[in-house]
């Protein structure tokens, strides 16, 4: 399979797989950028941080990903997204 922006992507089964991984990808990248920002809000960062420290935030992380292990979902305790 071609990778890239030019990349041709077979129509079916396949197509579906693609936009549900693409979505995947898009929906890690937003909670990264949620805990990134209430961790900076819970220690008092803001000020703190020079352009130069903005510049080396990303929210292209994933150690903390295990797509082999289980996934605890926990009903009962908080959740750290919380309603604006």
């Amino acid at each position: 399979m071609d990778v890239g922006p030019k990349a041709q992507v077979p129509l079916g089964k396949s197509m579906s797989v693609y936009t549900l991984l693409v979505f995947v990808g898009l929906l890690l990248l937003f909670i990264n950028t949620i805990l990134i920002q209430r961790t900076i809000d819970r220690q008092g960062l803001w000020a703190r941080l020079q352009p130069e420290d903005f510049r080396a935030l990303t929210p292209l992380f994933y150690g903390h990903i295990n797509p082999y292990g289980l996934f605890e979902l926990d009903l009962e305790g908080p959740s750290f997204l919380e309603a604006a």
